[in-house]
């Protein structure tokens, strides 16, 4: 899911993706937001927007299951920027549809931080820098007109590992040029990470912009959390 002001068609070939989808098994969705005054976004519950993004992707996710035998139980969520925020509303309110999510440099919107409470268990990777000057890493509530509401990064990702009843476990990622803290819930297999990109900004992080790969390591991350076959 594309940031604020994206465009899907600027994303396919902008991540690097693809490739590694290919040789992994993957089926890749490039959904376009639609238009808001600060052009194209995600509706993650902002008091501004009244579109019903939530009944779209998953529509789109159940249509797309269907034509190309996609399995149910093996479907994510990436989401950059906005799309973060719209990657957290999805686990709110679809996790059973969503059974992972990948937040790049989101948070959480004001009536998620306050009302989020997610019938199903729901594993989280989110990556973030700490110089973060738009969705700033502490907090702050940086943006007006109704985006922001959450707090710092480590206590938006703490909430969700409460949620989700995960207990603090060794770092699931040991990367350079970054902190891991990792929570589990041993029982159901749900992990909560959260990997704190140092002195980094607001950019999708590859080798040659950080020390990591986001690609790689999300791939990584739902590659360990997928739903075992029955």
């Amino acid at each position: 899911l594309h940031g604020l002001g994206g465009h899907a068609n600027k994303l396919r070939y902008g991540l690097g993706l693809n490739s590694r989808a290919d040789k992994l098994g993957y089926a890749v969705v490039y959904p376009q937001g639609l238009e808001s005054r600060w052009g194209p976004h995600w509706n993650a519950g902002f008091p501004f927007s009244d579109v019903d993004d939530v009944g779209f992707l998953t529509k789109l996710v159940q249509d797309l299951q269907e034509a190309y035998q996609i399995d149910p139980e093996r479907t994510y969520v990436l989401g950059i920027s906005v799309g973060g925020f719209m990657a957290y509303h999805l686990a709110c309110h679809a996790p059973d549809v969503f059974r992972a999510q990948a937040v790049v440099l989101g948070s959480m919107s004001g009536e998620d931080w306050a009302n989020c409470a997610p019938k199903d268990p729901v594993s989280i990777l989110h990556i973030h820098g700490t110089n973060d000057p738009l969705i700033p890493y502490d907090g702050s509530d940086h943006w007006a007109s109704g985006w922001g509401g959450a707090g710092a990064i480590p206590q938006v990702v703490e909430r969700w590992a409460n949620r989700q009843e995960a207990q603090p476990v060794a770092p699931t990622f040991k990367l350079p040029g970054a902190t891991t803290n990792s929570y589990k819930n041993q029982p159901t297999g749900t992990e909560v990470t959260l990997i704190s990109l140092q002195g980094y900004g607001h950019d999708w992080p590859h080798e040659e912009n950080s020390s990591i790969s986001a690609a790689d390591v999300v791939f990584e991350f739902f590659n360990r959390v997928q739903t075992a076959p029955e």
